[in-house]
């Protein structure tokens, strides 16, 4: 089974079962998030791009504190979830289905940021 087959069958269940913030920048479920690591600085009008983003919601947060964000992922269902989430949130984030081996859908030097929380180890 791929790992696209795999999120999509267990995605639904996986965003109602895990609470992932949409006020603060996850980087794993133990994890300090963002507001108390400070890694990314002022995200303000910076573009960025979240590889692996899954339900967007640490793409949703940057769009909140002012980033112009983006959204990758392999799974439809988690962008389905994604997308409809940014609307409830009332945010602007654009989302893409692909996978982070293959990134030429932008044009480089397109981010000044590119991050993923928990997706790089699958």
């Amino acid at each position: 089974m791929s790992a696209e087959t795999g999120w999509n069958i267990i995605s639904r269940g996986y965003q109602e079962k895990t609470r992932i913030s949409l006020e603060d920048v996850h980087y794993g479920p133990i994890s300090p998030g963002e507001s108390e690591l400070k890694l990314l600085g002022d995200v303000r009008e910076k573009n960025i791009l979240e590889i692996g983003c899954g339900g967007g919601q640490n793409t949703i947060v940057l769009a909140k504190w002012g980033a112009r964000s983006v959204g990758l992922d392999i799974s439809e269902e988690q962008i389905k979830h994604a997308k409809a989430l940014a609307k409830t949130n009332k945010v602007s984030v654009t989302f893409f289905m692909g996978t982070m081996e293959d990134l030429s859908m932008f044009n480089h030097e397109s981010f000044d940021i590119c991050l993923s929380s928990c997706a790089i180890g699958h």
